[in-house]
């Protein structure tokens, strides 16, 4: 595997994995298109197997060949469309039985996940960094925006009830510092959502989904530095400084061909 360098909290040049973890990733996307995008079976294969023969000619270099040919295959729009309508519907639906009181919604993406809080009654602050919101193809406007930095500099102890971590910290280089933004804001709760590495699901197969993502159906500064832990080494991250009351996960989410862990911790004061 060729590792690239990852300077701090800055995604760098994408990485090269092997031919079976592009293989993997290739049966994963069909999988998605098929089932999340509506693509006919057959399809849905032609596009993967177009994705892996890029992938094992030209490696990491392949990506903006592969940003071209998603763009003109339609591919790009569905898939982004789907991220942004069912992907975060499906989320709001899974976390909001665990929201307590006003929430806020770190590193938010598209701040579609805090729109439709919002639109359930749920108060919800979002925050983001200025570069990564632009990125996004669309984003949501009935919400109030913080600069994510900004936020961290000047926060106020226990300022919101409820904190999300919706699978923000596997792209920060500093995940222990965003945590501890998380338990300094929360006044009663953190929920964490993160695709977690599993027996199937090894760390080069995580870091080339972000980089597909990142690179390949999109051209994002989204940092990807490496940072994907298992559910229980994201639990123990906690250091006792919240307790942990629920758990669960599912096998995949819309348009995301990876599972997702839950974690609801109380906050110990």
């Amino acid at each position: 595997m060729n590792i690239s360098q990852q300077k701090s909290g800055i995604a760098t040049e994408p990485m090269g994995f092997s031919n079976a973890i592009y293989r993997q990733f290739a049966y994963r996307v069909s999988r998605t298109l098929h089932s999340d995008l509506g693509y006919a079976q057959c399809e849905a294969v032609d596009v993967s197997d177009r994705l892996a023969a890029m992938f094992a000619e030209k490696g990491p270099a392949a990506y903006p060949d592969i940003h071209d040919f998603l763009t003109g295959r339609g591919v790009r729009e569905r898939w982004n469309g789907v991220f942004y309508h069912c992907r975060s519907a499906t989320m709001a639906h899974w976390l909001v039985p665990h929201v307590r009181g006003t929430a806020i919604d770190l590193l938010c993406g598209s701040g579609k996940l805090g729109g439709i809080f919002s639109e359930m009654g749920v108060p919800t602050t979002v925050t983001e960094r200025d570069d990564i919101r632009e990125s996004y193809p669309s984003t949501e406007g009935s919400v109030t925006w913080l600069d994510h930095d900004t936020l961290a500099r000047e926060a106020v102890p226990n300022s919101y009830d409820t904190v999300l971590l919706i699978t923000a910290l596997h792209h920060e280089a500093d995940s222990e510092g965003l945590l501890q933004l998380a338990l300094k804001l929360a006044a009663n709760r953190v929920i964490i959502v993160e695709n977690c590495v599993e027996p199937d699901l090894p760390n080069d197969l995580h870091i080339l989904v972000d980089d597909f993502f990142n690179y390949g159906l999109n051209n994002t500064p989204l940092p990807c530095p490496a940072a994907h832990r298992s559910a229980d080494e994201w639990s123990d991250m906690l250091n006792g400084r919240g307790r942990v009351i629920f758990t669960d996960r599912r096998e995949s989410m819309p348009g995301i061909f990876l599972s997702h862990h839950l974690l609801v911790a109380e906050i110990h004061r």
